[in-house]
């Protein structure tokens, strides 16, 4: 399993056959006080797995805060795997698009992915305030 993608942006989509439209990536959120909302953005991942990994998997994604606490409650799912004939890998995309993002205190944030319950990525967000 690779995680070739795994990022926060104003906009994702995926478009089929594969495609993932990716507008405007990001990892810093400026806020003039807290709380605050962050009024749209989107979570995109693109996993590439190999025949040995054809099968059933669980994925989950959790937005915590600088404490731990989980921001929203976690994307959570199962997908299945299969490969083409002809083909030597698979991928699998997943854009998940929140709106009212609340954040509650300024600081580190984590974006962590996890496949069959082991973390497979995980990346900040920051949340300063506004100079």
């Amino acid at each position: 399993m690779d995680t070739e993608i795994f990022c926060l942006c104003d906009y994702a989509q995926e478009m089929g056959g594969g495609k993932i439209v990716i507008v405007g990536t990001f990892d810093t959120i400026f806020a003039q006080k807290m709380p605050s909302k962050h009024a749209t953005c989107s979570i995109v991942t693109r996993i590439r797995f190999v025949p040995t990994e054809v099968g059933r998997h669980t994925f989950q994604v959790a937005i915590t805060d600088p404490g731990g606490s989980e921001v929203i409650p976690s994307f959570r799912g199962d997908f299945n795997v299969n490969i083409l004939s002809g083909n030597d890998s698979s991928i699998a995309n997943f854009v998940m698009n929140i709106g009212g993002l609340e954040l509650k205190t300024f600081g580190t944030y984590s974006i962590t992915l996890r496949i069959d319950g082991t973390t497979a990525k995980s990346i900040p967000l920051f949340v300063k305030p506004t100079q």
